[in-house]
C-alpha cells in the first residue's frame, strides 16, 4: 500500500506542501503580530490598561494571543468567567483583551492554525512514505 501511495504522492509534492504551509503560515504569523497584537496592545494602552508582557522580546506572547484570537465572542466570555488569567506569570488576561478582538483577527488566527495543521499532515505523510529521505 505504501508503494501505491508513493506513486500518488511524490516527494516533490510534499516539499511544495511544506514550503507553502511554512511560507504562508509565517507570513500570517507576522501579520497577526504586527497587525492584531500590536494594535490590541496599543488600544489597551490608549484606554489606560497595562500592556501585558512588557518583557517580551522573543514574541512568546503570540501563542497566548493565538489561543484568544481564535475563539468566538461567546467562548471568550465563557473563558473570562472561568479563568481570569491564561498564565499568571505572563499576565495575559482574557477580560482585558477580549473587547479589542476584531473579526479579522479571528480569521488570521484560524488561518495560522489551518496552515499549521497542513504542515503537520505533510510532516506525517513524509515520515510514513519516505522514512529514508
Amino acid at each position: 500500500m505504501m508503494d501505491y501511495l508513493r506513486e500518488i504522492i511524490s516527494e516533490d509534492f510534499i516539499l511544495i506542501l511544506f514550503g507553502v504551509s511554512v511560507s504562508v503560515g509565517l507570513l500570517l504569523f507576522f501579520i497577526m503580530f504586527f497587525y492584531s497584537i500590536l494594535r490590541i496592545e496599543r488600544e489597551m494602552k490608549r484606554d489606560g490598561l497595562e500592556r501585558p508582557c512588557q518583557w517580551d522580546i522573543t514574541m512568546m506572547r503570540t501563542p497566548l494571543y493565538l489561543i484568544l484570537l481564535k475563539d468566538t465572542a461567546e467562548n471568550l466570555e465563557r473563558r473570562a468567567k472561568t479563568i481570569a488569567d491564561i498564565d499568571i506569570y505572563v499576565g495575559v488576561r482574557v477580560k482585558d483583551i477580549a473587547p479589542y478582538i476584531k473579526t479579522i483577527d479571528r480569521y488570521i488566527a484560524r488561518a495560522i492554525i489551518f496552515f499549521g495543521f497542513i504542515f503537520f499532515i505533510a510532516f506525517l505523510i513524509s515520515i510514513l512514505l519516505y522514512p529514508d529521505a
